[in-house]
C-alpha cells in the first residue's frame, strides 16, 4: 500500500506545477502557489503568504525567512532537519504549522528583544532551537519546549520580565550550554533589589534574595553614605528597615521619612510643638514647665511669658522657651536642644476677639549625621517658626463665660542646613473662657479647639487659681494634638506672679 502511496504522490507531483530549486522571495500580499522542489540548498524569504509544497529531492540545506504566512505542506521526511528557520527579530518569530523535524536559529541586535514565551510557541514541532548572539526575554509564562535550546555563542543575554508565583518551578528549562550565557538580568529594578537568578543545570530559577549593595541599587553618594551606616552599624534602625522592604517604592518612602536622608524632618516635633499654643493673655509673669510626648519624641522645658496691658482691652506678650527633645522612631535616634521665644497682642471686648502671635525656635541636634546634597553633615542645627492670627466674635453666657469662635490662618516655615519648608493652613475653632473671684481669690478656667486644613485637630485646656492679695498664683494647662508626626500631648504646670 506505501508504494502504491508513493506512486500516487509522484503522478500527482508530476502534474502540479513545480518550480526548480532556486531562492524563492514572497512579496507582502503575494499568495505563493507553486511548488517548490529543492534539488539543491536555497533560501526561502516570505512576506506574504506561501500555500505552495516545498518537496525534497534530497538532503539539501534550506534557510527560511517567514515574515508571513506559510500553510503550504513540507514533505522532506527524514531530510527536515536540514531546514533551518532563521530569526533575528521579533517580526519574523512566525510558526510554520506543517513543518516539523526542523531547527530554529534566533538571534537579534539587542535592541529588538525576542520574546521566550513566543519563540517557542512558533518553534511549534521543531528538533531543536538554537540562539545565538542578542537579547532573549524570559517571563513566567514559557512554555516547556520539548527538546533542547542551545546556546550557540557567548553573547546571549537573557532578560527576566516576570516572578512566577511558585519559585519551585524554573523559567525556563531544556537550556544546554547555560554556562556560556552572557548574563541573565532583571528588566524592572524592583525584582533586582529582591531577586536572583540561578541557572540550575539547563533550567533558570529565581529565588528571594535582597540584595543590599545601595552604591549598586542607588546609584550615587546617597547609596554610597548607606552602605557606611552598614560598615558602621550592621544593626542601624535605618539600615535594617531597607534590607526588609521590597520594592523601590518602599525605599522611597522610607528615605522620605527618615531624618538622616530628609534633614528636613528634624523639624517635625518642632512644628507639632509650636502647634501647642494656648497662649494665655495675663498680667504678670508665668513661669511654666512643659512635657510633650508622642510615639517618636519627648520635648522637656520651661517657657517664661510675660504679659501687659496695652489698653483695656488691648494686651501684649512675651515669652523666653528653653528645652531638649529626644528621638526615637523607625529609622532614627537623636537628641538635641532648643531655644526660642514668642511674641503676641491679643484683642478682646464684649464684642470682637483677634488674636495673633509667633514662635521662634533654634534647635541644635545631637549624635547626628545627616546626608544633604552629597555630602555628610554632623550634628546640624535647625531653625522653625509660626505665625497664626485668629480672627472671632464674642458671645458672653451667665455673665462670667466667654465663648469665642474664631476663623484664623496659619504659617510655618522650617529650616536646617539648606533645606527649607514652608505651609500655610486656614483654620477654625473655638475658646471658652470664664474667670470667678471667690474669697479673695481670682480663679478661671478655660479651653480651646481648632481645626486646620492640613488635617491638624487640636484641644486643650487650663485651670488656674491666683490670689489677689499677694499677687501669686499657679495651675496648669494640657492639650493634645494630631498632626502629620501622629497625637502628641502636653502637660504643663505654671507658677504665676504679678509685679
Amino acid at each position: 500500500m506505501k508504494n502504491y502511496a508513493h506512486i500516487i504522490l509522484g503522478i500527482l507531483c508530476v502534474l502540479c506545477p513545480h518550480i526548480a530549486a532556486a531562492d524563492v522571495y514572497i512579496s507582502v500580499g503575494e499568495n505563493y502557489t507553486e511548488n517548490i522542489d529543492v534539488d539543491d540548498s536555497l533560501t526561502i524569504t516570505n512576506y506574504g503568504t506561501l500555500s505552495g509544497n516545498v518537496i525534497f529531492m534530497g538532503p539539501y540545506a534550506v534557510k527560511i525567512y517567514n515574515y508571513g504566512v506559510i500553510s503550504g505542506n513540507f514533505d522532506c521526511g527524514a531530510k527536515c532537519h536540514t531546514i533551518i528557520q532563521e530569526i533575528h527579530n521579533s517580526a519574523s518569530v512566525n510558526p510554520i504549522p506543517n513543518l516539523s523535524g526542523h531547527i530554529i536559529f534566533a538571534y537579534n541586535d539587542y535592541t529588538d528583544h525576542i520574546d521566550m514565551a513566543d519563540l517557542i510557541s512558533a518553534a511549534g514541532n521543531a528538533y531543536e532551537i538554537h540562539l545565538g548572539d542578542g537579547v532573549f526575554e524570559v517571563g513566567t509564562n514559557v512554555p516547556v519546549f520539548p527538546n533542547n535550546i542551545k546556546i550557540t555563542s557567548d553573547g546571549v543575554e537573557f532578560l527576566i520580565t516576570g516572578i512566577p508565583d511558585d519559585l519551585s518551578q524554573p523559567l525556563i528549562t531544556h537550556v544546554v550550554n547555560s554556562n556560556v550565557i552572557s548574563q541573565t538580568t532583571f528588566l524592572s529594578e524592583e525584582y533586582a533589589m529582591t531577586h536572583s537568578a540561578k541557572w540550575i543545570d539547563d533550567s533558570l530559577y529565581i529565588f528571594n534574595s535582597l540584595y543590599t549593595n545601595y552604591e549598586v541599587v542607588i546609584g550615587d553618594a546617597l547609596g554610597n553614605y548607606l552602605d557606611s551606616l552598614r560598615d558602621e552599624n550592621p544593626n542601624d534602625k535605618l539600615i535594617v528597615a531597607l534590607d526588609a522592604i521590597d520594592s523601590r517604592a518602599d525605599m522611597a518612602m522610607i528615605l522620605e521619612k527618615s531624618v538622616r536622608t530628609n534633614p528636613i524632618n528634624l523639624m517635625n516635633p518642632i512644628i507639632s510643638f509650636n502647634s501647642h499654643d494656648l497662649i494665655k493673655f495675663e498680667p504678670g509673669t508665668v513661669i511654666t514647665p512643659f512635657y510633650l510626648h508622642s510615639d517618636d519624641f519627648v520635648i522637656m522645658g520651661a517657657n517664661i511669658n510675660l504679659s501687659g496691658k496695652i489698653s483695656d482691652s488691648l494686651m501684649g506678650n512675651i515669652g523666653f522657651i528653653g528645652g531638649a527633645i529626644d528621638y526615637s522612631s523607625d529609622y532614627d535616634d537623636y537628641s538635641g536642644a532648643l531655644y526660642g521665644g514668642n511674641i503676641g497682642i491679643q484683642y478682646i471686648d464684649d464684642r470682637y476677639y483677634v488674636n495673633a502671635y509667633g514662635k521662634f525656635i533654634y534647635a541644635m541636634f545631637n549624635d547626628l549625621d545627616v546626608f544633604h546634597n552629597g555630602t555628610v553633615i554632623r550634628n546640624p542645627s535647625g531653625f522653625g517658626a509660626d505665625l497664626v492670627t485668629d480672627f472671632g466674635l464674642v458671645y458672653r453666657v451667665y455673665d462670667d463665660i466667654n465663648v469665642i469662635p474664631f476663623v484664623g490662618v496659619r504659617a510655618d516655615y522650617a529650616s536646617v542646613v539648606s533645606e527649607t519648608k514652608t505651609d500655610f493652613n486656614l483654620r477654625m475653632g473655638a475658646k471658652v473662657e470664664n474667670t470667678d473671684n471667690t474669697d479673695g481669690n481670682s480663679y478661671s478656667a478655660g479651653g480651646k479647639i481648632f481645626v486646620q486644613t492640613d488635617g491638624a485637630i487640636y484641644g486643650g485646656g487650663y485651670m488656674d487659681m491666683m490670689s489677689n492679695a499677694d499677687g501669686v498664683g499657679g495651675g496648669f494647662d494640657v492639650g493634645v494634638l494630631y498632626d502629620d508626626m501622629g497625637i502628641s500631648y502636653r502637660i504643663a504646670l505654671n507658677r504665676k506672679i504679678i509685679f
